[in-house]
């Protein structure tokens, strides 16, 4: 699922807690990267990390989700409740 372009970007914003009609706002420009930059801080906080750990993901995604994938970060669910 991680390959399919709108797909994954659904299934992130399930991790972080986000609804789903976020996707929308990922369409528009210059709002998408607000809206990336409100994930990236979600995913962190999902995983326990704090805001230095945000701003790698923001900065260097590919090498600090790696980190996520393979280190010893535990998902301790969503940042924000769904509603």
């Amino acid at each position: 699922m991680a390959i399919i372009p709108l797909l994954n970007t659904y299934i992130l914003l399930r991790i972080v807690g986000r609804p789903g009609w976020w996707l929308l706002l990922t369409l528009i420009p210059l709002v998408n990267i607000v809206i990336g930059i409100i994930l990236m801080v979600g995913l962190a906080r999902s995983f326990g990390h704090g805001v230095p750990f945000a701003i790698g993901l923001i900065l260097l995604a590919p090498i600090f989700i790696l980190i996520l994938a393979f280190g010893s970060s535990q998902y301790v669910g969503p940042a924000v409740k769904p509603t």
